[in-house]
């Protein structure tokens, strides 16, 4: 009231201020960071181990496991997950969310660095780097070129794009993937070392000897100090191959007399292909926290800047070309311009639909003013609460828009029905807006108070939910103020008694009738009303049963986690036959990637990037981390589509990849994964919606019922690429060493195992030595090994010569003289979920709904009795939809109270909010009617929208309930208080329920990629709208009638 009364007399104050706000609003919005998602403030510190060649179970044992428990140490963890295959191991650390990530990393690295002098001695130093639950890179550096080399690429990649752009801010760059690993090479032949009566680790012992890195001290002349630097390294292959190993007769055995010296590669065991063409790439991440669209346009800005200047310098050849591509940056952009522009349209059906009602400027003006005004006032108080602008915040702000109008439209109506009394424009406008206060003061406190059960979410629900609450509530605040002050004060100075009388058809009718009490119905709904009010239990009864058969759809409607959002982009993982080479398994990638051709069609697809094998050994760094892959029996194809013109779905096309590759590769194991950045954010990167986890004593039993379970879930209707997460087999030849006979011939364990790692790995896994180019003065290893790790035969192994010393003098042995060598088999990966050993039955969704098919999962494990000893958990996310929607459900009841309280406060009454809340289960029907019918499932976007419908469609009751009492004040019986409030209050509430249908409507079809994820909130919204508004007009008049009738009196005896 005083608020009101404060703007008449002060116009030009509440302009000023309203305009000062407006500017700082306008000022400050534009600098506001964009993603598509808010920041989940779960901090993940993720772990890299490397020991080159050791097996998967010593690797669990030795280390995985090992590190794990020293971990547990840290404070706040939530859960650990760790993935182990041949020769590394990677431990992922979740913390729960609010913990400081810096906090969190210096725990790890803390306990890490205490723990080491445990791990085997020869690991190298853990990568630990702070990462999110997805993991995922923004953007890739594809770097390719005519002529070049696999080893000038990697080169290229790893000395230029990593060193030059990992300067930037909030970028994060792993080595890259594919290429080969430049190294110079000593390669030895073993026939050559028999004769010479020599082992391939004598020739690491002189090559160490000759090539070092090592400090010299100073020496004094005369009146000069001069430092003194022996020339400790050999800079070409001559000076390499001219290395004596050993003197034997008078006789010098140079490096050169068993092998020589090449500037050559390392092993691979990693291939990319981009395009299908042999090429590599540099993963590029975001900072945790950074602005992903941010980090990108730095990376273009450093490539751009960079690569010439590398150029120039000789640093980069000419011929060398970096792209960009499988860009998540680019689906971010669009989808936010494509809901800009959608929440846009809605504010401009929204003056549509106040101009179409009042047929005049200046009213529409005024109303209309409030949405811009709202707007920069509230971003202004958003802008300082450190949320970005995103799929959620623009979420609040489309509802805000269909919102914030209700005040002013309630306000201009009643101050125009107010002219129609022949009073001035000051004394209207006065009397109109105070009228109105109480009702849009418990209207805003009752759509703000649905927010308060955020504060009781927890985890990703909450971070989802919180921006959208704290964008909506600063905006439907700000419209109170503006409605309360800016709007009366425009209508005392500007809207025209003339103008009103033009306008309103029927206000100088109502206003007499009220005026005199006039009960009778004056237009076509009142006349309906009277009619219902008739029959009141009638209508009462049949609002009822319609309520309970609209929660009779409930069970056909579908549930997931959040919208499925086409990016465009599609990864395929694969895994063949255990074992298969490297080469095999590129051989294969190529024909799927023609079979991906045929399907999708050469002009719809932009790139193929297929990543082959794993990363491992010294050229790997911790790009490890960020690879699907166990081996080279394993790859992944990431599918870009292009975005023009296309027509079919990505959803489309992996249902007809699905089908083909099933028939044409019907021994290869296929998993589809959602591409796209929101889904494996959302997912926290776990590739299928359903994640069964077994846990079981032993690899064996966990592989056993795994399998199983695999076989029990399969035939499940909806359910897809059922398969086990982890590569269960790997071939592997195990050499045991008779150690006693080794021993009496002078041999040890570690000499034959550094021989066996020296001839058919490499000598740089034990005894790394440096090479310096002296061209462009970078550093790389010397590895000693053979040519080839190709093998004919098993007798090559058993051969491998070891050199003793006899008493007839030096001499070679085969190893079978002292080994044997067996096949075996060794799991190719062994996961863990806090410590204990787990396998993990990844289940796709493909024709149903996430929810159904997750409810046939758990109904089958149900039906299972497991032995003891083993636990089978639903996790992924299913299991987060399940937590979302139970705590969502929560908010409903509790959302749906506080609106009671408030209500309470407000009429000072038990029986009114109870009347006034009736308008929340008839808009809850409206809502599952609206799901169903659009076949839209319930997901954490529809519960959102649900919750946020009953702030709003109180408001209306509301509206309907205050005119009633003051009529019911005045002398009217209930049933005429009724009837004559609901027909007078009938287009404000018009109003006010179509304009917020107006500003969601675009929001709720799919009008541009982008806009998936709104769909359910908007359509959610709009049906509860539209029911509780339709219902609401019949239903809430009915029982006010029926509720306040007067009681006969009690006639006593």
């Amino acid at each position: 009231m005083h608020l009101i009364k404060f703007a008449l007399r002060n116009p030009f104050a509440v302009l000023a201020l309203t305009i000062a706000l407006c500017l700082l609003g306008g000022a400050i919005i534009p600098a506001t960071p964009i993603d598509i998602l808010p920041d989940f403030q779960k901090p993940v510190i993720v772990s890299f181990f490397s020991y080159p060649g050791l097996p998967t179970q010593d690797m669990e044992k030795s280390v995985s496991s090992r590190v794990e428990r020293a971990l547990t140490l840290a404070g706040r963890i939530e859960h650990q997950e760790s993935r182990t295959v041949p020769g590394a191991a990677v431990i992922k650390i979740f913390f729960q969310p609010g913990t400081n990530p810096s906090s969190a990393m210096n725990d790890i690295v803390n306990l890490e660095a205490s723990d080491m002098f445990h791990l085997p001695p020869g690991i190298e130093w853990p990568f630990t780097l702070r990462s999110e639950p997805a993991n995922m890179p923004v953007v890739l550096a594809a770097i390719s070129g005519e002529g070049l080399s696999e080893i000038d690429l990697y080169s290229i990649g790893y000395y230029a794009v990593r060193n030059r752009m990992g300067g930037l801010k909030g970028v994060q760059i792993p080595h890259p993937f594919g290429g080969k690993f430049k190294q110079m090479m000593v390669y030895v032949d073993p026939s050559k070392l028999r004769a010479y009566s020599l082992s391939a680790r004598d020739v690491v012992h002189a090559l160490r000897k000759s090539n070092l890195v090592l400090a010299s001290g100073t020496a004094k002349l005369d009146n000069t100090e001069y430092q003194l630097h022996p020339l400790n390294t050999l800079p070409t292959t001559d000076d390499i191959d001219n290395i004596p190993i050993v003197e034997r007769n008078g006789n010098m055995i140079f490096i050169r007399d068993v092998g020589y010296a090449k500037i050559d590669s390392a092993i691979q065991y990693n291939i990319v292909r981009v395009n299908g063409e042999r090429s590599v790439y540099c993963p590029l991440l975001r900072e945790p926290g950074e602005n992903t669209i941010d980090v990108v346009d730095r990376i273009y800005e450093g490539i751009a800047e960079e690569i010439p200047k590398m150029k120039a310098l000789g640093q980069v050849p000419e011929a060398a070309n970096v792209t960009l591509v499988n860009d998540q940056s680019s689906y971010i952009r669009n989808a936010m311009q494509n809901l800009i522009y959608e929440v846009g349209l809605g504010a401009i059906l929204v003056t549509l639909v106040v101009f179409v009602f009042l047929r005049q400027l200046l009213p529409t003006v005024a109303i209309i003013g409030t949405i811009l005004l709202s707007m920069l006032i509230g971003g202004l108080g958003f802008c300082f609460t450190g949320n970005t602008v995103n799929v959620m915040t623009l979420g609040g702000i489309a509802l805000a828009i269909g919102t914030v109008v209700d005040a002013g439209i309630v306000v201009v109506e009643n101050v125009i029905r107010h002219m129609q009394m022949d009073k001035s424009r000051a004394d209207a406008a006065r009397d109109g807006a105070v009228e109105v206060a109480t009702p849009i003061l418990a209207g805003t406190i009752t759509t703000l108070a649905v927010f308060i059960p955020a504060i009781f979410l927890s985890g990703m629900i909450r971070y989802l939910f919180e921006p959208l609450s704290v964008a909506a509530t600063f905006t439907i605040g700000a419209s109170y103020f503006v409605a309360m002050t800016v709007v009366p004060a425009f209508c005392a100075r500007f809207v025209r008694t003339k103008v009103s009388r033009r306008s309103i058809d029927i206000e100088s009718a109502e206003a007499n009738q009220q005026s005199t009490l006039n009960s009778q119905p004056s237009t076509l709904y009142g006349h309906l009303l009277n009619s219902a009010l008739a029959i009141r239990r009638l209508v009462v009864v049949t609002s009822v049963a319609l309520v309970a058969g609209a929660a009779l759809l409930l069970p056909g409607i579908g549930s997931e986690l959040f919208p499925q959002v086409d990016a465009g982009t599609f990864e395929l993982r694969l895994k063949t036959r255990p074992g298969t080479r490297l080469e095999d398994t590129e051989a294969l990638v190529a024909r799927i990637e023609g079979t991906i051709q045929d399907v999708v069609g050469k002009k719809n697809i932009k790139t193929i990037i297929s990543n082959i094998g794993l990363p491992v050994g010294k050229g790997a760094g911790f790009s490890t981390i960020l690879s699907s892959n166990s081996g080279p029996d394993t790859a992944y194809l990431i599918v870009n589509l292009n975005s023009e013109d296309r027509t079919v779905s990505s959803a489309e096309y992996v249902r007809r990849l699905r089908a083909k590759l099933h028939d044409e590769y019907p021994e290869d194991q296929f998993l589809f994964v959602n591409g796209s950045l929101v889904n494996m954010a959302l997912n926290e990167g776990v590739p299928s919606p359903i994640n069964v986890q077994v846990s079981a004593g032993t690899v064996e039993k966990c592989r056993e019922v795994a399998e199983m379970l695999v076989e029990k879930l399969t035939p499940i209707d909806g359910a897809s690429d059922v398969q086990i997460a982890q590569s269960l087999d790997y071939p592997q030849l195990d050499i045991q060493v008779d150690r006693v006979r080794a021993k009496y011939l002078g041999l040890d364990q570690e000499e034959v195992a550094q021989t066996i790692l020296t001839c058919l790995g490499s000598s740089v896994g034990f005894a790394p030595t440096i090479w310096v180019d002296p061209k462009t003065g970078v550093d790389f290893f010397i590895g000693v090994q053979y040519e080839s790790n190709e093998i004919e035969s098993l007798d090559e192994i058993r051969n491998i010569p070891l050199s003793l010393n006899a008493k007839d003098g030096p001499v070679t042995i085969p190893l079978s003289n002292i080994a044997t060598v067996r096949r075996v088999n060794i799991p190719g990966e062994i996961a863990h979920y806090n410590i204990a050993r787990v396998n993990d039955v990844y289940v796709n969704v493909d024709g149903r709904d996430v929810g159904g098919v997750a409810a046939d999962v758990e109904r089958v494990l149900s039906g299972i009795e497991f032995e003891n000893g083993v636990t089978v958990t639903v996790r992924g996310p299913v299991a987060t939809m399940k937590e979302g929607m139970q705590m969502l459900g929560t908010g409903l009841v509790v959302a749906a109270i506080l609106v009671y309280l408030v209500m309470l406060a407000q009429f000072k009454s038990f029986v009114d909010p109870l009347i006034i809340i009736l308008a929340v289960p008839l808009g809850l029907a409206g809502v599952l009617v609206m799901l169903y019918a659009t076949q839209t499932t319930l997901n954490i976007q529809s519960l959102m929208g649900t919750l946020m419908m009953i702030g709003v469609v109180v408001n209306n009751s509301i509206l309907l309930v205050d005119f009633a009492n003051q009529l019911l004040a005045q002398g009217m019986s209930p049933r005429d208080a009724a009837l004559k409030s609901a027909e007078i209050r009938l287009r404000p509430i018009l109003m006010t329920s179509l304009t917020l249908v107006a500003s969601m409507a675009p929001l709720a079809v799919h009008l541009a990629p982008g806009g998936e994820a709104m769909i359910p909130l908007a359509r959610a919204v709009i049906g509860g709208m539209v029911a509780s508004t339709v219902l609401t007009l019949f239903v809430v008049p009915c029982v006010y009638a029926l509720v306040k009738q007067p009681q006969p009196a009690t006639v006593q005896a």
